[in-house]
């Protein structure tokens, strides 16, 4: 692990790069007549610097509810978490009887890269700490091959990249020199960093991932629990939050938790601990209670394998082989081919027998930030043998 000898903040770039890139970018939405009379002309756009959607109207002739038309108003809507789909949905039934066509506008280059400079040096200035560095994420992630209940990030296939992404990237590269983490993720690096050297980084990001990890912590759009940009969390209350997440899972990544366990449900699981042994038994115990010695379930890979067979029109792998439909797109035809090989290769099929210790096994892999090359990934035992001794001494 890196060491450090001054104060450090510790960046996560990767949602910059996103928001960044989009930021450069609207999607525009036309409504017209039989005639190609503009009668609605609107768009959406993601703001980078607060994370929220800014919708505006430009309304060149709206049907009032007298049959009148009221005449060009210009109209922007500001609000947090506004629903885009609910606006579409909203704006479809309205002008139901018109054509609606969609495209995207996009700016200049320069327009992300400047936004991307001055979002970071912004939040560097702010941050007040004589040294940087920047994370990026690269390559493959270690959890893809822990993930079997459900496909660790399957649930963002379908999300589109902005169009300047690899431009922004880049830019983040060269101009702040980042940190590329081969095989994990930038928060992972982040979080290994601040465990490292709790005196001395300092934790910038807007993933609330992070606040499984003790020490200082900046968001430079505030914390959405206590409006604050920095704060401090012990020990204690990191572990809270992973033993919470271990009982509740996290829908952004698709890492399931227990069935059934929402955030009430685990607040009430651990609302008796004082500490974080006790912390560590609540959850093993609701884990021995769900799954115990013995778990059957199917292998995500599996699902997936049936989804594209039935995508196909077809119910068996050697129905598929033999023709009996016009095939998959070459990238899903490649896809299931490795799949169904990957299967044969599999001892049980991708048919999974796990006693409660594994399936907490996994879920602790895939939430545990700390990537410590030299020691083994996240286990119950290790946890018991080495982790929480270590932690409560803190």
């Amino acid at each position: 692990m890196l060491k450090l000898d001054q104060q450090t903040v510790i960046l996560d770039i990767d949602p910059a790069v996103y928001a960044c890139a989009f930021a450069a970018q609207k999607k525009r939405y036309i409504y017209a007549d039989e005639e190609g009379s503009i009668l609605i002309d609107y768009h959406v756009e993601k703001r980078a610097s607060r994370g929220w959607c800014a919708v505006t109207q430009t309304k060149h002739q709206e049907l009032q509810q007298d049959g009148s038309w009221k005449e060009k108003v210009q109209e922007t809507v500001h609000a947090t978490g506004f629903s885009r789909a609910l606006l579409q949905e909203n704006m479809d039934a309205k002008m139901a009887p018109y054509e609606r066509e969609e495209y995207l506008h996009v700016e200049p280059l320069e327009n992300a890269l400047t936004i991307a400079r001055t979002m970071i040096d912004s939040m560097i200035k702010e941050a007040k700490c004589p040294q940087f560095i920047g994370a990026l994420t690269t390559g493959q992630n270690f959890r893809n091959a822990v993930a079997t209940i459900k496909e660790y990030k399957g649930n963002r296939k379908s999300t589109e990249k902005p169009v300047y992404y690899a431009e922004v990237r880049e830019y983040f590269m060269e101009r702040y020199n980042c940190v590329m983490n081969e095989g994990y993720e930038a928060d992972d690096f982040l979080a290994t960093m601040v465990y490292a050297n709790p005196e001395y980084a300092v934790c910038a990001s807007i993933d609330k991932d992070l606040d499984t990890v003790a020490g200082d912590h900046y968001k430079h759009n505030k914390d959405k629990d206590t409006g604050e940009r920095w704060y401090h969390l012990t020990q204690y209350q990191a572990m809270y939050n992973f033993y919470h997440q271990m009982l509740t899972g996290d829908a952004t990544d698709n890492i399931p938790g227990l069935p059934g366990v929402g955030p009430k449900r685990a607040d009430t699981a651990l609302e008796h601990c004082t500490n974080i042994s006790e912390l560590h038994e609540a959850v093993c115990q609701a884990y021995i209670k769900k799954f115990g010695d013995e778990h059957e379930y199917e292998h995500w890979k599996l699902g997936r394998i049936n989804a594209l067979l039935e995508e196909a029109g077809v119910t068996e792998w050697e129905d598929y082989m033999d023709d009996a439909t016009e095939g998959l797109p070459v990238e899903l035809d490649q896809e299931l081919t490795e799949l169904v090989m990957e299967r044969e290769g599999h001892p049980t099929g991708f048919m999974m027998c796990r006693t409660w210790k594994e399936m907490m096994t996994e879920m602790g892999q895939l939430l545990w930030m700390v990537r410590d090359p030299e020691e083994p990934l996240w286990s119950v035992d290790y946890m018991e043998t080495t982790i929480i001794p270590e932690y409560e001494g803190k």
